[in-house]
């Protein structure tokens, strides 16, 4: 009955002791034998491939040696450990929730994609070789190292065994090489690049020749540059033409390459050829409707800088993002882009307390910056969101550490940029709605000098992010220059009169860098280096009051710790 099937395990059960993994393994093991658990297998298996369900045949041909496979993983890594039935069954629970059975559909028709040496394909009826060039096909051997290869042809002459050398690597490619000729039924293909990346032109791998040798092919496998050179000539105006046919299907191509023709003089058939493509084009285009837009949209269309950059990018990709609404599929684990939203929270909540506390950057003293940063930390880490990616155990120690860290860093680094100056911050993720868009502000500083009212904007980035104005003129990172004229209108109503100048748009890389050094450097050393590598990002106002409310030991030093600037 069933109680003697289940009596190895049911002993042990019952015993209120402890026994040995490799003692649990032998009695489950020994209960799978008597249900026949082996062969119970083989018949599903063999009963799903005559229902023609080869997907199912193939799972169930796995899950026999995975637990074997499993077993044996437990017996030779804790076997001897004493456990309790309890432990015993957490332990391998554990162990089968780490398994993935996987299946490769099994069609008539498949493309496979391999490596020459690594691959083994049988019943071909097309082979493509792709990347056929010299370095790639065989692979070049690495440089250097340790040992020669006169070295190893030494070793070998004494019978050490060594790893081979370049020229075995490429006979041993070689032999894969014709072996995998060999196999197709119909059809063999080369094909490989003739200019590579950095535009360098790149060379035939010499396996051609050997390729050619054995299919009989000649000269006609793989033809040469200077085969497929055409000896057609042109005139200007059949150029012109050929090259508006290629633009039909891209009508923005083709209306910016039309406007350089009629610049230039010259044209002739082109242009013609060109404008009937455009208006041909126009015919089929589909376009939304201004009522569709709106229900896709809302009224407004585009409401933050953010979606303004996205669309100034790639019009197509903000339909995508904004419209339809399509979000890269997440996996419910912690990743770096959430570690930049972590820091980010933790900022904010840093800030937003200091204001409360009606202190500043500038006058918060070590203890109630360290007090208010723990907390900062712990609230932003036990929100809801954060909390389920964050996972128990020692991933979460590490991130916990890594976060307190870059925390830290930050808090010390900005600390030490407002004490350098005589900025004072007026707004902390302060929203607003400037210019028909909405958008919120990192961070607002604000200086009184004898020049007047200067504000700058910093925007806290976790990337490595640079200013670049080329990206500003072409409506890429239009952020910085929106939030700084949203504030400038938000503190010029507050100024009593007073005009408010711009001193600077920054991004400040959240950051805990390593910085090289000497041996004997100082502690003081080493923060300043770290300090340089985390000034920051922008530009500032080059009105000398502008620069000496940032940093007012800049004449002295002749460089800026803080900020982009030096004599």
């Amino acid at each position: 009955g069933l109680s003697q099937l289940l009596a190895p395990v049911c002993d042990k059960a019952l015993s209120a002791g402890d026994f040995p993994v490799h003692e649990m393994i032998a009695a489950i093991r020994d209960i799978c034998g008597r249900l026949k658990v082996e062969e119970k297998l083989s018949r599903y298996v063999e009963s799903f491939e005559k229902n023609g369900d080869p997907e199912r045949a193939i799972e169930y041909s796995q899950i026999y040696d995975i637990l074997n496979s499993q077993f044996d993983n437990m017996d030779s890594l804790i076997g001897g450990q004493r456990v309790s039935i309890q432990e015993f069954s957490e332990l391998y629970e554990d162990a089968l929730s780490e398994i993935r059975v996987g299946v490769i559909p099994p069609k008539s028709d498949v493309v496979m994609a391999g490596d020459l040496t690594r691959s083994r394909f049988g019943d071909i009826r097309a082979l493509f070789f792709i990347g056929m060039t010299e370095g790639a096909v065989p692979a070049a051997g690495n440089k250097g190292g340790l040992i020669s290869d006169s070295d190893r042809r030494l070793l070998q002459s004494i019978w050490v065994e060594v790893a081979p050398a370049a020229a075995e690597n490429a006979e041993k490619e070689k032999f894969y090489f014709y072996m995998n000729l060999m196999k197709p039924k119909e059809l063999v293909c080369f094909s490989r690049p003739f200019i590579s990346l950095d535009g360098t032109a790149n060379r035939e791998s010499y396996f051609m020749k050997e390729a050619r040798r054995c299919l009989g092919a000649g000269d006609a496998l793989c033809p040469t540059e200077t085969d497929k050179k055409n000896s057609r000539f042109y005139s200007e105006d059949d150029l012109l033409a050929s090259f508006a046919e290629s633009l039909e299907a891209d009508g923005e191509a083709a209306a910016l390459y039309l406007k350089a023709i009629e610049e230039s003089g010259a044209g002739g058939g082109a242009v013609d050829a060109i404008t009937g493509a455009c208006a041909e084009r126009k015919k089929t285009e589909v376009r939304l409707t201004k009522e569709a837009g709106q229900m896709i949209f809302g009224e407004s269309y585009i409401e933050s800088p953010t979606e303004l950059e996205r669309f100034a990018s790639c019009p197509y990709g903000h339909f995508l993002g904004y419209g339809l609404k399509l979000r890269e599929r997440r996996h419910f684990e912690f990743e770096l882009r959430d570690m930049g939203t972590l820091l980010h929270r933790v900022l904010e909540l840093f800030s937003r307390r200091l204001t409360e506390e009606g202190l500043s950057f500038r006058t918060v003293s070590d203890d109630k910056a360290a007090g208010l940063l723990e907390g900062a930390i712990k609230d932003a880490s036990e929100e809801d969101r954060i909390s389920s990616l964050i996972s128990s155990g020692a991933r979460h120690a590490y991130t916990m550490e890594r976060l307190k860290r870059y925390a830290y860093r930050s808090i010390d680094t900005l600390r030490y940029q407002s004490k350098q100056g005589s900025f004072d911050s007026v707004y902390f993720e302060k929203i607003f709605s400037h210019a028909g868009l909405k958008g919120t502000i990192d961070r607002c500083d604000e200086a009184v000098t004898p020049a007047g009212i200067f504000i700058d904007v910093i925007d806290y980035k976790s990337g490595n992010k640079s200013f670049d104005p080329d990206r500003i003129y072409n409506g890429l990172d239009i952020q910085l220059p929106l939030y700084m004229s949203a504030a400038l209108d938000m503190r010029s109503e507050v100024s009593d009169g007073g005009i408010v100048r711009p001193a600077g748009l920054f991004y400040y890389h959240v950051d805990d860098p390593l910085v090289e050094g000497e041996r004997e450097s100082t502690e003081d050393k080493i923060n300043e280096a770290v300090r340089k590598e985390l000034r920051l990002r922008g530009v500032a106002n080059a009105d000398m009051e502008a620069v000496k409310a940032f940093d007012r030991e800049i004449a002295d030093k002749r460089r800026s710790l803080v900020i982009p600037a030096g004599f």
